[in-house]
């Protein structure tokens, strides 16, 4: 007697005959269901590949060598390079 009623309490593991993604009023939709512009509206924009993030991190260690061990010379160097990294990556044309 109770396990009927147990049973009857208990979601089931199998999905229900009205999986409706849409009722909450939310519309699904992947790349794949689109055409034309409206596909591409869609899709995650990357920015382009570029080596100057890595010149600019190239640059910081140098500089905080020269600034703990007090070598002046170096801090100067590692600030150029950090620098110029900087500029470049800022002055980098766009691909689009």
């Amino acid at each position: 007697m109770g396990s009927a009623e147990a049973s009857s309490d208990t979601p089931s593991d199998t999905p229900s005959d009205t999986s409706d993604d849409t009722a909450s009023g939310a519309s699904v939709t992947t790349a794949d269901e689109g055409t034309g512009a409206d596909a591409h509206a869609h899709t995650i924009h990357m920015p382009s590949p570029s080596y100057y993030p890595f010149v600019v991190a190239l640059g910081m260690p140098i500089f905080a060598y020269g600034f703990v061990f007090h070598t002046y010379w170096l801090v100067i160097v590692g600030v150029l390079v950090t620098v110029a990294g900087i500029a470049a990556w800022a002055l980098e044309p766009g691909t689009e």
